[in-house]
Parts: C-alpha cells; sequence; structure tokens
C-alpha cells in the first residue's frame, strides 16, 4: 500500500466520525433534523473533491502563485472587514451568492506555501540571505495577523503565527538565525498580549479562565461552564452513542457543532473511548509526521510537515480550550467541527500533502529507472 493510500485509510474513520458528530450535535437546532448534517456531507464531498484536484497539480505550481494567492486574499479580508458579514461582533464573513467564506481560513495554508517559497530562496542561494528575509517574513506575517486580529479573530491569528513560526525554523541553518526567530516571537508574543489588554471581552477570558469563574452563569463563564458540565456528564463510560438525538445539547446555541464538538464526544463516549480518540489523533498526526520525514525534497518536506504542525495544533488549542486547559477562543476542530470555509482550508491542505507525496513518488520512480538504465548499460 502506498503513502497516499494509508493515509486515506487512516483518515476516513476521523471524517466520518465527525459526520457523525455534527449530526448528533446539530439535530435539534433546527426543525429539519438532517440540515447540518447534509451541508456538512456537501462540503466534505466538495472538499475530497478539491483534494484529488490539487493532489494531481504539482505543488511547486501553487508555490509560485502564492503570492498572487496572498495578495488576494488579503484583499478579500479587507474587503470582509468593510462590506462582510458581522456575528456576535466579529466581522469574518462574506456572503458569496448564499455561500457563507470565510477568508483568513484559506490564507493558513497559501501562507505556509509563501513563506516556503521565498524561504526555499533564501536556502538554495546560500550565504546570509535567509537573515535578510526575516524583515520581508515579519513584516507579511505581521500584516496578516493585524487584519485577522481587527477581524476579532485572535484564534484564526494564534494559528498563522504558530506555522508562519514553524516553517522558518525548519529553514534555519546557522545559530544567528535562531536569535532572529526568537526575536520575531517576542514581537507577536507582545502582539498577543496588547491585542488581550485592547479588547475587553478577551481580557475577561483570560480572567475568567485564570481564575475559575466557572460559576457564574451569567457572566463571561457561561460558555466554559456549560462546555465543562457537558464533558463531566460523560463520567467514564459516556452517555452512550446517539444520547443527543432529539435533545437540545446543554451548550451554547451552535456550539455544540462548531467550537465544542469535543464536548459532545466526551459526553457520549466517556473518559475511556474519549481516551481512545485521542490517541487515535495522536496516532494520525504521528503517520503524518513520519510520512513527512521520507520526502526527499526539502521544500515539499517543509510544506508537509509545517501542514502537520498546522492540523495538530489547530486540533490541540481546541480541546484544550473546551478542557479548560487554555483560556476560551473560538478554532475550529479539523474534519471534526462543521464550517464550510475551515473545511476546505483542511482538505485543500491534505491535498498538498498528497501533490507532495506524489510527485515524490513520480521523482524516485525516474530515479529507479535512470538506475536501471544504466546498470543495464555498463552490464
Amino acid at each position: 500500500m502506498n503513502r497516499r493510500n494509508i493515509i486515506t485509510v487512516i483518515l476516513a474513520p476521523y471524517i466520518l466520525f465527525g459526520l457523525y458528530i455534527i449530526y448528533e450535535g446539530s439535530n435539534s437546532l433546527t426543525s429539519n433534523r438532517f440540515y447540518y448534517l447534509e451541508h456538512a456531507m456537501l462540503w466534505d464531498i466538495f472538499g475530497i473533491f478539491l483534494l484529488f484536484v490539487v493532489s494531481r497539480i504539482n505543488y511547486k505550481f501553487f508555490v509560485r502563485i502564492s503570492t498572487y494567492l496572498l495578495i488576494f486574499l488579503i484583499f478579500a479580508i479587507i474587503f470582509t472587514i468593510f462590506k462582510g458579514q458581522s456575528i456576535n461582533g466579529a466581522t469574518r464573513w462574506i456572503v458569496v451568492k448564499g455561500i457563507t467564506i470565510q477568508p483568513s481560513e484559506f490564507i493558513k495554508p497559501v501562507i505556509i506555501l509563501y513563506f516556503a517559497g521565498i524561504l526555499e530562496k533564501g536556502r538554495t542561494v546560500g550565504g546570509n540571505v535567509l537573515s535578510k528575509l526575516t524583515i520581508p517574513f515579519t513584516s507579511i506575517l505581521l500584516l496578516v495577523s493585524l487584519l485577522t486580529l481587527y477581524q476579532k479573530d485572535l484564534g484564526t491569528t494564534i494559528i498563522i503565527i504558530i506555522i508562519s513560526i514553524s516553517i522558518y525554523f525548519l529553514y534555519i541553518e546557522r545559530p544567528k538565525q535562531l536569535y532572529q526567530l526568537l526575536l520575531i516571537l517576542s514581537i507577536f508574543l507582545a502582539l498577543a498580549v496588547v491585542a488581550i489588554i485592547i479588547e475587553p471581552y478577551r481580557l475577561e477570558r483570560i480572567l475568567t479562565y485564570s481564575s475559575s469563574q466557572t460559576s457564574n452563569s451569567l457572566g463571561s463563564g457561561y460558555q466554559l461552564k456549560q462546555i465543562l458540565i457537558t464533558i463531566g456528564s460523560g463520567g467514564l463510560f459516556g452517555k452512550g452513542i446517539g444520547y443527543n438525538i432529539g435533545k437540545t445539547p446543554f451548550l451554547v446555541q451552535g456550539t455544540s457543532i462548531t467550537d465544542s464538538a469535543f464536548a459532545i464526544i466526551a459526553q457520549e463516549l466517556g473518559f475511556f473511548l474519549t481516551t481512545l480518540f485521542l490517541i487515535y489523533f495522536i496516532a494520525i498526526i504521528s503517520l503524518l509526521y513520519y510520512i513527512a520525514l521520507t520526502i526527499k525534497d526539502y521544500q515539499g518536506k517543509a510544506i508537509f510537515i509545517t501542514i502537520v504542525i498546522l492540523i495538530f495544533f489547530q486540533s490541540i488549542i481546541n480541546i484544550f480550550v473546551n478542557l479548560n486547559i487554555l483560556p476560551l477562543t473560538g478554532i475550529p476542530l479539523p474534519l471534526i467541527s462543521y464550517g464550510g470555509s475551515s473545511t476546505i482550508s483542511i482538505f485543500l491542505s491534505l491535498g498538498l500533502i498528497y501533490s507532495i507525496i506524489y510527485f515524490d513518488d513520480k521523482e524516485k520512480d525516474t530515479s529507479d529507472r535512470r538506475s536501471l538504465y544504466k546498470r543495464t548499460k555498463h552490464s
């Protein structure tokens, strides 16, 4: 079984489980109990189609056009800020022919490609070029971060900073460059502190987390309290599969299929089976990382590893927020949470992984044929 098929086999049950959780958490939210499930299935089918298309196109092509894609998405975010749809005080979405799109979700794979492109040039040229790229790197990342923060999307901003810092780290070759990375990290940590202080609701979430004020069911601890009650009600063995069918989840309206989907998992499966779910997730991440290390082209390997980091940290932050290990922030659980833009973004990222493997296999086949030809010629 080739590497792409192995990934497909291990991801398929995870994706199907995500659809089940969406059905469980949403069947009482509308009069049509299958409404969200049907939409989630459509997004998954469309995402798989895009994955297949992207997997057949050389990922280096996407690296080459990543500058144009990034510029387009930056303007899309700016347009969203002024003309977008506002929900709960946050303006992150635009509506195109009845379809709600969140442009910032697509920044994640595109910024990986963009930074892989400019950092690879620095690596291949050699010398001190990577150090000279520090200012452009920081400037682009700062611009994107400020735009997503202005949309009141701290979660997406954190993920973008994590994956950007990660791919920069992968291209470090000298100790001096590590110091530059630490300087960049310090700048964005300071930005995060400022972002929390200037927005009262963010500061309130931090204070709620630090003081464990979840007992205030009418204050900032309300959503967290509902999440913890839902998780705790699962106990060791869970309420059982199908528990939420026909019931209104004990969560803030709508979050049972988005940011708090993990709470539904823990409620129905309980501690032991939820632990198995987490072990399965870690197995997926470990497998993806191991396969990434087998890629020969360094740029492909760096993109692959950074996408694995994207999926890992986005999942871990979501789970830790639900468990009150981290302060409350809105980040979807990849391949589990409901959301068209986040789902398509992840499938596009997986498509890049498949593309990297596909063209790595082709390169190996070509290399093997050349070696065979040389041996045949000399014999």
